[in-house]
């Protein structure tokens, strides 16, 4: 097929690799004549992790940022890494955006919102359940908001409140 293209006899082809350096002279050239760049760890990794901070805060489907990736660097005409490298870079991403929404639902707690929040770890008397996954069950399924709606009903006013901050 390549010979084909190239209208070259097909049998040429086997001659094509017999040297390591060709492939890798080719390759540099062809990334020249075009206007690619490679991939390489110290120029582009730490950029294309915080390319994927915006994406990453909303999703954390890595198929989602790596096809993301992808596009960022063939729009920079960077050649694509390995996909081990791709992965971890979606991994790192991910990483960074759970960090930051961690700190955004964490930090303005105050130490008794801290203790209500841990009270709801412990057991229910007489069942193996916290308290968390009591709350977490509806005899209609999953409903959004229905944590909530229980955790007002059953103590409004106990866990989120004005008081204690």
């Amino acid at each position: 097929m390549v010979a084909d293209q190239l209208k070259l006899p097909g049998d040429i082809w086997n001659d094509y690799g017999q040297r390591a350096e060709t492939r890798r002279e080719h390759l540099l050239e062809l990334q020249s004549a075009y206007g690619f760049q490679s991939f390489t760890t110290l120029s582009h990794y730490r950029a294309a992790v915080h390319s994927l901070d915006d994406l990453a805060w909303q999703t954390d489907k890595g198929i989602v940022l790596a096809r993301e990736l992808a596009e960022g660097l063939r729009r920079k005409s960077v050649l694509l890494p390995a996909v081990g490298v791709m992965e971890r870079i979606c991994a790192e991403a991910i990483t960074r955006a759970n960090r930051r929404i961690h700190a955004a639902l964490t930090d303005t707690l105050t130490s008794v919102h801290r203790q209500r929040l841990d009270e709801l770890l412990k057991r229910k008397e007489g069942s193996k359940a916290t308290w968390l996954a009591w709350l977490s069950q509806s005899p209609a399924g999953a409903i959004t908001g229905s944590v909530t709606l229980k955790l007002f009903r059953t103590a409004p006013g106990a866990y989120f409140t004005q008081a204690g901050r």
